[in-house]
């Protein structure tokens, strides 16, 4: 978090960890704060990037423009510089770490998982990315029903103001770390795009449920469909074909050359391939197979 944010969270009863209660242990003990923004400022930032990326085709020649108001690649260069801080004090200066934000379910998770990519190639792998997933969002508690805007009759204490794209954010970030590492990973930029798209779809109940208390509620294993079913049935489609298992190196990233993810901003681009442009299209075609059926 921020620092400012931290102190307003200890003005409230919250605040964060005393390093003076480590002091009797004889250990050094540090405190960062990483000043990542909080879900408001994320949501903030992902409007601006539709409204003046996405969807808006007169301002074209002021991309850059406005990529830069929205702030969003701010935001994701700061979680990329926290991973890699992180990434240094465990495998360069063998120290021990513990991450938290206001609540632990949104850039813990974040920061858990992208500095997980950078220690271990297996989480580079398909079935390690799936697993990492699993793990670190899923079983972990991310509020994906709230961070989606899934809300129910139940949910009267919970507004739209929870609605954040935390994970899309996380996507971003894998996105740039890929562009410049591809063949330390085994899986494509076709899954990032697939997932990006799919989190909001409702088609899977992978992302339906803020915790696993709710997906035992409303039996999700056995009445929604698994997204990593659809995954390993098409792996073809989701594999890199220039992956090289033995190349244990470091990944590294220059944050001059971090860049605009066109694959999912600008999906909504109808005189290109995007894939929401292709899968409007599968959609349509689906539709029309269907309506032929029942009209017969």
């Amino acid at each position: 978090r921020p620092y400012a944010n931290a102190m307003a969270n200890k003005l409230k009863g919250a605040g964060f960890e005393n390093i003076n209660d480590y002091k009797n242990n004889n250990i050094n003990v540090d405190l960062e704060f990483c000043g990542i923004g909080n879900i408001h400022v994320v949501r903030n930032s992902y409007y601006t990037m539709l409204d003046k990326v996405s969807y808006n085709i007169s301002e074209e020649s002021n991309i850059y423009t406005n990529i830069a108001e929205s702030k969003w690649y701010d935001v994701i260069i700061t979680i990329l510089k926290s991973s890699f801080q992180i990434y240094n004090s465990i495998f360069v200066d063998n120290n021990n770490i513990l991450i938290h934000c206001s609540d632990g379910w949104d850039r813990t998770s974040q920061l858990c998982a992208l500095s997980q990519i950078l220690l271990d190639k297996y989480y580079r792998t398909l079935d390690g990315f799936i697993c990492l997933i699993e793990k670190d969002w899923i079983s972990f508690g991310h509020q994906f029903r709230y961070r989606n805007g899934l809300y129910s009759q139940f949910d009267s204490k919970v507004s739209e103001s929870q609605f954040s794209p935390i994970f899309i954010q996380w996507l971003d970030c894998i996105y740039q770390i890929m562009e410049q590492n591809y063949t330390k990973f085994q899986f494509n930029f076709n899954l990032l795009t697939f997932l990006a798209e799919e989190v909001y779809a409702g088609k899977y109940g992978t992302f339906l449920f803020n915790n696993e208390k709710e997906r035992e509620m409303y039996d999700a294993e056995n009445k929604t469909l698994s997204i990593w079913n659809y995954v390993k049935e098409n792996e073809d489609t989701f594999i890199n074909y220039i992956y090289d298992p033995e190349d244990n190196g470091q990944l590294v990233i220059s944050y001059k050359r971090v860049k605009l993810w066109s694959d999912y901003f600008c999906r909504f681009e109808k005189g290109g391939n995007g894939y929401l442009y292709e899968f409007d299209k599968k959609n349509k075609k689906e539709k029309m197979i269907i309506e032929k059926f029942c009209n017969r």
